[in-house]
């Protein structure tokens, strides 16, 4: 094995936040959007978005939500190799 990508290694959880699409109660809400969270996640996020080579290392679940999250994550420059999808 060789070392993650990166002088920047952000280790950590990411979730997946579920939030009304309009302004209004969660309980009555007909629709939702789903967006990524987790301080590590984001941490890495960030840094790639200023140009900082950044590597995120977690588990995420082998579902949609966890491929959700990796996806996110490699779509805006992190890299996931080291994120682990866990059944």
């Amino acid at each position: 094995m060789t070392a993650p990508d990166g002088p920047v290694v952000c280790i950590g959880e990411a979730m997946v936040l579920v939030s009304p699409a309009g302004a209004e109660p969660l309980a009555t809400a007909s629709t939702f959007e789903l967006t990524m969270a987790g301080a590590e996640a984001n941490v890495a996020r960030y840094l790639a978005d200023l140009g900082t080579e950044a590597s995120w290392l977690s588990s995420v679940g082998d579902d949609p939500l966890g491929e959700r999250i990796l996806s996110g994550l490699t779509s805006v420059g992190v890299h996931t190799q080291w994120g682990r999808s866990i059944g």
